[in-house]
């Protein structure tokens, strides 16, 4: 029981969190008025959230330390092109005679101590800015 109550007041906090958050943005300057759009309905009245939604995104949950408040657009094309020119090199085939990493890593950053991990295939990260 406790637990149950626990997690109730969790959910409840995030939503409440979120709706205050989406009710500071300001409206899209392209969304048609209030009066044309219609939300698709479930056969008993409920919206439909039916489908695929992809969540990956580029920009980080905590902004590093030094970086501007905001991105301009000219930022974050160069950012995202950048992040696709790196995503390109890393889908590259590997040699497969290669030789084994030296021990303790060879010094760059990685996942398992610096001898490997998952690769970018495994892990989506997004392709733009938010």
């Amino acid at each position: 029981m406790k637990y149950e109550l626990l997690i109730t007041a969790g959910v409840a906090a995030i939503v409440a969190m979120t709706a205050a958050h989406l009710d500071g943005q300001a409206p899209a300057k392209t969304a048609p008025p209030a009066a044309k759009r219609s939300v698709p309905r479930m056969p008993d009245g409920h919206p439909d959230l039916q489908g695929m939604y992809d969540l990956a995104t580029l920009t980080p949950v905590e902004r590093p330390a030094g970086t501007p408040l905001m991105l301009t657009d000219e930022q974050a094309a160069k950012l995202e092109k950048e992040v696709a020119t790196r995503k390109s090199s890393q889908d590259a085939p590997i040699n497969a005679d290669r030789s084994a990493p030296p021990v303790g890593g060879d010094g760059s950053a990685g996942a398992a101590g610096n001898v490997g991990g998952y690769n970018s295939f495994w892990i989506d990260s997004g392709s733009r800015y938010s």
